[in-house]
């Protein structure tokens, strides 16, 4: 959930890899290779052990390609965080709140300008990463493309993974699973970007059932509820239609193009849809009761907006409002059961600096906390059940790697 869709921004690092390292066309998005009926589960076990944190990685394209290994990260400076720390070359575009107090970074590492990796880093409690999981192919061009944790802290990633052919340069898309310790729990392939549907975001709930939404040749949105063996429970074609979040009754929220929210049952049937313009993408959430979140920009230079529906799709709160400029962008939103929403983004006022919002239930901005040293931007935000929030995102450097970085505020 972002400003540009988190999804599709992972998708274009694959495809411009792609584009720079052979003739043909690029990966992304993918294709189901796999028959998406009820019981077609083609789901596996194995030991796979965690890999630390990659060596030596460069920046991402268009950066300067200067080796920093070694050297002290720079200090993020985020009023009012707990802790803020640069993880690895990279960017997060994803994070999640477990139970445990952890935060799951999730994105794109880099071994080379143009060889992106899968980035998944399991942050502590006090800011000190535990554990990288290898969720793709080393020295392949491979990103996540949608994340997220189950109530049993387990960990989910729709992984594209970019591969030659004979005939130029193809990707596969894995929907996998790990345990708390980094371990692959189970995998699903859902085919290759030759082969039509691409999958580009993942929803998951806390039972372990996942949405999917995936992009066909002639983009419809093909949206594929699994539950927790992977199995289809239910699908369903619309135009424009994107997941961004499904709570413990199987109750989905998604955006409708830029033009709309929508609340899908637990059946995959619609509820309500409601016209709500978006100039940007925008980003939706929802809690366990089904009260609906969203957040974006009704057009170019409006106020941010924030907004939140009743189960029965009535409109509770709207709130606008404009931190520095006309230019501050929202990325992500979230809630919690307590009702409080979190929202990441940044401003352009001499550089991009991200931002995290904290909410209170009747919709008041309650925290304002900005990153103001050195420019970085805010890509996602997770809210746990204990109201902490973490920001994630991308630190940019002169001269040297870009860095994904987490910030806690309690």
């Amino acid at each position: 959930m972002t400003s540009t869709d988190r999804s599709d921004t992972l998708a274009l690092l694959v495809a411009a890899a792609l584009a720079a390292c052979g003739p043909a066309s690029g990966a992304t998005a993918g294709d189901t290779d796999t028959d998406p009926t009820a019981g077609d589960t083609d789901t596996t076990t194995v030991d796979m052990p965690t890999t630390a944190a990659s060596e030596g990685p460069t920046g991402e394209p268009g950066d300067t390609d200067t080796d920093t290994t070694g050297e002290a990260p720079p200090e993020l400076v985020c009023a009012g965080a707990s802790w803020a720390t640069p993880v690895e070359p990279g960017e997060f575009l994803g994070v999640a709140a477990d139970s445990r107090g952890h935060a799951i970074g999730f994105g794109t590492s880099q071994t080379s300008l143009t060889f992106p990796d899968a980035l998944i880093v399991d942050v502590g409690p006090d800011g000190v990463p535990v554990h990288s999981i290898g969720a793709g192919a080393p020295g392949e061009y491979d990103s996540v493309g949608g994340s997220g944790v189950d109530g049993d802290d387990n960990v989910y990633a729709l992984v594209d993974e970019g591969f030659t052919t004979d005939d130029g340069l193809d990707a596969r898309f894995w929907l996998r699973k790990f345990d708390t310790g980094g371990a692959l729990v189970g995998e699903l392939d859902l085919g290759t970007a030759s082969q039509g549907v691409r999958p580009y975001d993942l929803a998951v709930a806390p039972d372990g059932s996942v949405v999917i939404t995936s992009r066909d040749p002639v983009d419809h949105d093909v949206v594929t509820r699994r539950g927790p063996d992977f199995a289809v429970l239910w699908e369903v074609n619309a135009p424009a239609l994107h997941v961004h979040a499904v709570n413990a009754a199987g109750t989905s929220v998604a955006l409708r193009s830029r033009d709309g929210v929508v609340k899908l049952g637990a059946d995959g049937q619609t509820e309500w849809d409601i016209d709500w313009p978006l100039w940007n993408p925008g980003a939706a959430d929802l809690d366990d009761l089904g009260n609906v979140v969203v957040a974006g920009t009704a057009e170019d230079g409006a106020p941010l907006t924030v907004a939140r529906f009743d189960p029965d799709g009535t409109l509770a709160w709207e709130t606008k409002f404009t931190l520095r400029n006309q230019f501050d962008e929202i990325s992500d939103i979230a809630i919690n059961a307590a009702g409080t929403v979190a929202v990441a983004g940044y401003t352009q006022t001499d550089g991009w600096k991200a931002f995290a919002l904290r909410l209170d239930a009747a919709g008041e901005i309650v925290e304002q906390h900005h990153c103001d040293q050195p420019e970085s931007r805010g890509e996602a935000i997770a809210i746990d059940e204990a109201g902490r929030m973490f920001l994630a995102g991308i630190l940019f450097q002169d001269g040297a790697e870009n860095l994904a970085y987490v910030a806690a505020f309690d």
